[in-house]
């Protein structure tokens, strides 16, 4: 299973007070909180810890077919995994160009990601990739989103269990995708 997050920092820094009473310890746990305040960095860690949190649960989402229900408390970072009730999801984070990106991955699954530049649609860059992958056109290509919300593909109106996740935040879009075997 896979996920991804994205954070525009730009846009973090003007939307959220991090430092505001009670902030981190709603959305943190206390490990979490001990290493944010300990860090040379500590807003950019935050949008880090966020990014991997919110990146692991589209991934357990997907994995259980869950209703959509986050409490990040629930997501411990600890390194690079995360971890949720037993389950452990493999991350890997970047920052580059004003924004932290995040995927999560079970068993470190193989996969394809893409930054997409502003002004350009996500859900069609994503559409060209698959139908590069499966040798169709991209009209042939349908997102769907399942009643709770987990997003499929349909090919030629048959549904195709190719697991991906879109993120969008601010100036910034980014697509993963399952690469199959």
């Amino acid at each position: 299973m896979i996920g991804n997050d994205i954070v525009d920092l730009h846009l973090a820094k003007t939307q959220s007070n991090w430092l505001r009473k009670g902030w981190l310890e709603k959305l943190f746990t206390e490990d979490e909180q001990y290493h944010i305040l300990n860090t040379a960095d500590s807003e950019l860690e935050v949008w880090k810890l966020w990014s991997k949190k919110e990146a692991a649960y589209k991934a357990h989402q997907r994995r259980f077919s869950l209703a959509p229900r986050f409490n990040p408390r629930w997501y411990q970072c600890q390194g690079e995994t995360v971890g949720i009730n037993g389950y452990i999801y493999h991350t890997n984070t970047s920052v580059s160009r004003g924004a932290v990106y995040s995927i999560a991955t079970t068993d470190q699954q193989a996969y394809f990601t893409q930054i997409v530049n502003q002004g350009v649609s996500v859900k069609e860059e994503l559409k060209n990739y698959i139908s590069q992958i499966c040798s169709v056109t991209s009209n042939d290509i349908i997102l769907i989103k399942k009643d709770n919300g987990i997003p499929y593909v349909k090919i030629k109106d048959q549904l195709d269990d190719i697991p991906f996740s879109l993120t969008h935040h601010g100036n910034f879009s980014a697509f993963i995708i399952a690469l199959r075997k």
